[in-house]
């Protein structure tokens, strides 16, 4: 609950009050800003006025504060974009008198609707971003689709005793799309650049592997282009192994032996292939395939602190089992982007060029950028709170947003953690055991983070905001103290238990591939859509039955078209709809139809 501190200060003496003119609005933004640069100190803050009539101001995560609706209103950010609970101020301003009443807050606006960034003085206080801009807006790629260099800026981290193995399958050429090898990529930049594994500490295996990958990539339907092998476009090749289980089960015999003389820090382990819906199964190359067992069993002869496990194959969620040892695993996470019945889902654009997937692109990049994935502000992403990130910006992962196959799709991430240990673990490790921070500590924010213990004596003062946590013991020792307008928080912290998985009934993911119709065959009857790709007008016909209905569906879930029928033979013309990927779906009698048709 917020702490409410009402002061009022009155700037002029009540002889005077009565000869006094209303105060504007410029008038009031004068007052409260000598206020808190004068009286309170602060050199950086931002501060936000609003001009309406306001009888409440609504706070994050706490109850409104009540305020005057006859006065000015301003919100003083003492923490400027601050992503957590932290100082700050509501002021009202009377329009009589240049009184102010303050209230003490300690979180943001809810919203910024009716609000103006007033700021006369403002520098961030908070360090740049692992990527500047936001990361998942800003993926760049070559001009044939591929990603190019450079997804992320280099943080200059070194993990000289972190491990990573990722695998890239994809069962023969024309099912090898160009979304594998751009997510491997992107996985590959964010280990290299952010946090700094060594280049032969990253074991890739890829589709045929490195002498096997002339045209083998489906990068645009009906044709082929040769694979970089170069994953982040430093001219050395990063693709070593092929996919098949021979190569799988030597990486992990050379990780068994590195780590019997020395255990790894951490082994970071991604997968993206086909998914099959036999109860946990991944396709290799040549029709090979990768159990849930098989993997299971090669992670296991690996001597790690920390073993991270990330998958994005369809129907994922059932590796969960095996991976976790049936939930007696005590060092891992595994993070998945659909639960054992789905099918995981990828992005094209107006070309049919696949991108990448959209759970791997959240993933990946809220593990690279701390200013928008640490929730708990400890300045690292744990693997928890990267997969929350996923979860929320994985248009995939949002019900009614992505349409597919002409249905409206969902996946539903699944986590597994032992005990609390994702809500502790990072991509390259684990949180300190034990932390002592001892530095004085003045108009800034500090957060520390330890696993068993967190050690301070430092003095605190001058605004700052402090926060240490441990899940066991904070220990404060002469002459910790905290003082001048800061704010220290220590928290002891207890596990959030967030699995959340979903377990597969044996017979789910058979129902949903009979609910998904891909073949043009109505019962004993033809249909034929053509031409396809069309440049707008498309033909649909039925030899021996009635058409009913036609409706479109854009990439987008829009429905663009609706029109009822009743003859075998229906025209629709396209061209006013734009250039894309539209899914056209046929009712006839008690069949339907769904295909894919392709607006050049």
């Amino acid at each position: 609950m917020m702490n409410k501190t009402v002061a009022t200060l009155f700037l002029s003496s009540f002889a005077c009050l009565s000869s006094m003119a209303a105060t504007s609005y410029e008038q009031a933004k004068t007052v409260v800003k000598n206020y808190v640069e004068s009286t309170l100190g602060l050199k950086n803050y931002q501060l936000f006025g609003n001009k309406n009539s306001l009888s409440e101001v609504e706070i994050s995560f706490d109850e409104p504060v009540k305020v005057d609706p006859s006065g000015w209103t301003f919100f003083v950010d003492m923490m400027p974009q601050a992503m957590w609970g932290h100082q700050a101020k509501v002021v009202s301003v009377s329009k009589e008198n240049e009184s102010m009443v303050i209230n003490d807050v300690n979180m943001p606006l809810d919203n910024l609707d009716g609000w103006s960034d007033i700021t006369p003085v403002f520098s961030s206080l908070r360090s740049a971003s692992a990527n500047e801009p936001y990361a998942i807006n800003s993926i760049k790629y070559d001009s044939n689709h591929f990603l190019s260099k450079g997804q992320f800026k280099n943080t200059g981290k070194t993990s000289p005793n972190s491990y990573a193995v990722l695998y890239c399958g994809g069962s023969r050429p024309d099912k090898f799309f160009l979304s594998f090898w751009n997510d491997c990529a992107l996985t590959y930049q964010l280990l290299r650049d952010v946090y700094g594994i060594p280049r032969e500490n990253i074991y890739v295996l890829m589709s045929g592997g490195p002498n096997n990958t002339t045209k083998v990539m489906s990068a645009k339907s009906g044709q082929y282009v040769d694979m970089p092998l170069d994953l982040d476009r430093d001219g050395k090749n990063d693709i070593t192994y092929s996919s098949l289980p021979g190569d799988v089960t030597n990486v992990f015999n050379l990780l068994k032996s590195k780590s019997a003389s020395k255990q790894f820090e951490s082994l970071f382990v991604y997968a993206i292939a086909h998914g099959i819906c036999t109860g946990g199964e991944m396709t290799s190359w040549d029709g090979k395939k990768i159990s849930a067992n098989n993997l299971a069993n090669e992670i296991d002869k690996v001597n790690a602190k920390s073993i991270s496990v990330v998958m994005n194959q369809c129907y994922s969620g059932s590796f969960i089992p095996a991976l976790s040892k049936n939930g007696t695993a005590t060092n891992r996470t595994i993070i998945t982007a659909v639960n054992p019945n789905e099918n995981g889902v990828v992005e094209w654009d107006k070309n049919e060029y696949y991108l990448n997937s959209y759970f791997t692109k959240a993933f990946m990049c809220g593990l690279s950028d701390p200013e928008e994935s640490d929730y708990n502000g400890d300045g690292v992403v744990s693997m928890l709170e990267a997969y929350i990130f996923a979860k929320e910006n994985d248009l995939a992962a949002t019900e009614g947003k992505l349409f597919t196959s002409g249905n409206f799709y969902q996946e539903h991430p699944q986590y597994w953690s032992a005990d609390c240990f994702g809500e502790k673990q990072t991509i390259n490790g684990g949180v300190p055991k034990e932390i002592e921070y001892n530095s004085n500590i003045n108009n800034r924010y500090v957060v520390k983070f330890a696993e068993n213990l967190v050690k301070s004596s430092s003095i605190i003062t001058d605004y700052a905001d402090v926060t240490y946590s441990s899940y066991n013991k904070i220990s404060l020792r002469p002459p910790f103290s905290n003082r001048g307008g800061s704010v220290f928080r220590g928290r002891i912290l207890s596990c959030q238990n967030s699995n959340i998985t979903t377990p597969s009934d044996g017979t789910a993911c058979q129902k949903a591939s009979e609910n998904t119709t891909y073949t043009k065959n109505i019962g004993s009857s033809s249909l034929s859509i053509f031409p396809n790709p069309t440049s707008g007008v498309v033909n649909i016909n039925i030899n021996d039955k009635t058409i009913d209905k036609v409706e479109v569906v854009d990439a987008l879930g829009n429905t663009v078209l609706s029109a009822e029928y009743d003859d075998n033979e229906v025209s629709i013309d396209l061209t006013k709809f734009g250039t894309g990927v539209y899914f056209v779906k046929v009712t006839s009698e008690d069949d339907t139809v769904v295909e894919k048709v392709v607006l050049k």
